[in-house]
């Protein structure tokens, strides 16, 4: 243990034969911003540029709390290595910077955020540790001088430590500039998500809880995760595996989650399972036998300088590497390979376990599969806003009574959906506002509730827009590539209707309606009933048609979306969507009760005229179409189209 001429901590395990070494820097994900995520990996690529293609095993990675670079190869290529990439990151190649811009979009469609991922971003919205479910917004629009910054601020030899396994390394291995240390984040929590219940992906049922970094922790845990094993895969079969995730967010504290997948049919039964299992598991003390076999399992002492287990010894220099730099200790302890809490795992009894669990189910944040109510005893996240901003107000284009309406104020932006539904961005939380070409803004909550506008859906659309960029923090807007395009022009508003083909409607409409009673008339004398009936329910089914429409169009207008992409989506978007499809179902099932009593009456005045009435048929049909969509909603009240 020492340190290079730069300043970097260095820990050291000599061995024979090839030299194994890692770079670890205090800074990841968690330390950006929601308009700033990104940036780290940025640094990383074009660091890492410098090397070319070596012919020996590198690699880098960006975690939450680190980022890392690795190699493995002879003294020489080890030394030269750090040499280049310290260089790298002292002085960055921004000229690059669109290349691996590139890359790096290509590197973000391998895969989505795991469902740990979404739990983080309801947990803690957009900030910190729920950073790590978005996509790195700050690609967007990276600046070469905001680039070069960031890594001088966190890219420093104070900010490091270098672990080696082999060969002595040199103290000229690394050229980094000095700075300081990057403290620890706190993880801060969004209200409300605390012995709490959320709708996410469909058939996988999760949840994660938050505590201490204690060894009576993981022993909870590990009961925990044990007796749902039981339950959920040995004796009911329900689920594959159950998945678990244990992961240190500094400060001494831990991140510990279950995950089980299942199928369709059963996502309910295991919900219930899981509730079952947490209820007893907490109600009772952990058998001594139990205890003993976790204890035997969580701590095996070793020799350190045991060359032929390597993967062990580079396992104990990284968590040595790693506690180093969560630590202000400017210098570590005794390096070993038992873990560091052995004496403390000893000590713990059965009825800390049960207590830490007990304590552990108190921060409990579920997620259950789509159309699952969560557990008694659990509340349901807060999915909408409580509060209105005071502010110039702004109506839909296509305006009516009870319609869309658009609150900027000095304080933040608030849009109404939907009566009685308020979704609020103050600026004070407010993690960006992504400003297009083409005049749409996405206004982006820390509570990750996004607020799309465009001027086109708004009346004074113009008004808006520029009030909009003239309250907006600057800290937090973000102009989005792209070729500037006009604005376009929304739709006249004239006397609540929505534009000219509503007026046609509503003409075409009340003309079908007074032809068609005219008609219901004319058949009553008529020589011809047959064919009098027959086009008197022809015209009736027109003028369904165009009700219909004009139902359609003055009721539920084209209407802003929530969110930017699927990706984007939480349980926000989706209460917004539950609260628009009620009015949309609402609609689904009255025009087919009115096709069925249009075809029953169709039917009887057929039979009272004595006539085969076969225009009835496609009455029926149509009503039957009805009734399908009226069931689809109904069962798919989540998903607007």
């Amino acid at each position: 243990m020492g340190r290079l001429e730069d300043g970097t901590r260095v820990l050291w395990v000599p061995r024979e034969g090839p030299t194994t070494a890692r770079l670890t820097f205090r800074v990841g994900v968690v330390d950006e911003t929601f308009v700033t995520r990104g940036t780290t990996h940025l640094v990383e690529h074009l660091a890492h540029t410098r090397l070319g293609l070596p012919a020996y095993p590198s690699n880098a990675s960006v975690e939450a709390l680190f980022t890392s670079f690795d190699v493995r190869g002879t003294p020489d290529e080890v030394a030269e290595h750090f040499r280049v990439l310290s260089a790298g990151l002292r002085d960055v190649p921004v000229h690059g910077l669109a290349h691996e811009i590139d890359v790096l979009e290509l590197e973000a469609h391998r895969g989505g955020p795991s469902v740990w991922d979404e739990l983080r971003r309801v947990r803690h919205g957009l900030r910190g540790w729920g950073l790590l479910s978005t996509d790195e917004v700050g690609l967007l629009a990276a600046d070469p001088q905001q680039v070069s910054a960031w890594a001088r601020r966190v890219f420093t030899a104070d900010n490091a430590v270098l672990w080696v396994h082999g060969a002595e390394p040199q103290t000229s291995w690394s050229t980094l500039s000095r700075g300081e240390r990057l403290p620890v984040p706190s993880p801060s929590e969004l209200p409300g998500r605390r012995a709490a219940w959320f709708t996410g992906r469909p058939a996988v049922v999760a949840f994660t809880a938050v505590g201490p970094d204690e060894p009576a922790t993981w022993a909870a845990w590990w009961r925990l995760h044990r007796a749902l094993r039981q339950r959920l895969r040995a004796e009911d079969g329900s689920v594959y595996d159950v998945d678990a995730s244990v992961r240190s967010t500094g400060l001494g504290r831990l991140e510990l989650g279950l995950s089980a997948q299942t199928s369709w049919d059963r996502q309910r039964e295991v919900v219930h399972a899981v509730q079952d299992v947490v209820r007893d598991t907490c109600a009772d003390v952990i058998p001594d036998s139990d205890l003993e076999s976790w204890k035997r399992g969580w701590v095996e002492p070793a020799d350190a300088g045991d060359a032929a287990d390597e993967s062990a010894v580079v396992r104990s220099l990284d968590a040595t590497a790693r506690s180093w730099l969560l630590s202000a200790q400017q210098e570590p302890g005794e390096f070993r390979r038992a873990a560091p809490s052995e004496p403390r795992a000893a000590a713990v009894r059965p009825e800390h376990v049960h207590t830490a669990l007990r304590e552990l189910m108190g921060t409990a944040l579920l997620q259950v599969p789509d159309g699952v109510e969560g557990p008694v005893g659990l509340t349901p996240v807060p999915s909408l806003s409580t509060g209105v901003v005071q502010g110039q107000v702004f109506v839909g284009a296509r305006h009516r009574e009870g319609g869309l309406r658009l609150i900027i104020g000095p304080r933040g932006v608030t849009l109404e959906p939907a009566p009685a539904v308020h979704l609020t961005v103050a600026w004070t939380d407010c993690a960006a506002v992504l400003r297009h070409p083409d005049g749409r803004r996405e206004i982006v909550g820390n509570d990750a509730m996004v607020l799309s506008f465009d001027p086109a859906d708004w009346a004074q659309g113009r008004t808006a827009l520029e009030l909009l960029d003239t309250l907006a923090p600057s800290t937090v807007s973000v102009d989005l590539p792209g070729e500037p395009a006009a604005i376009r022009r929304p739709p006249r508003v004239l006397s609540g209707l929505a534009s000219w083909s509503t007026s046609v409607l509503v003409t075409l409409s009340f003309a079908f309606v007074l032809f068609t009673l005219f008609m219901a008339l004319v058949s009553l004398d008529s020589p011809n009933r047959v064919f009098a009936v027959t086009f008197t329910s022809f015209c009736a089914l027109l003028t369904t048609g165009f009700l219909v429409a004009l139902v359609q169009r003055l009721r539920f207008p084209r209407r802003q979306r929530t969110t930017m992409d699927t990706r984007s989506r939480t349980h926000v978007a989706v209460a917004v969507d539950q609260a628009l499809a009620r009015g949309s179902r609402r609609l689904a099932r009255n025009v087919a009760i009115g096709a069925w009593v249009v075809t029953v009456v169709s039917v009887l005045v057929g039979a009272w005229h004595g006539v085969a009435f076969w225009p009835a048929a496609f009455l029926a049909a149509f009503a039957v179409r009805a009734t399908r969509e009226t069931t689809r909603r109904t069962h798919r009240g989540h998903h607007v189209e």
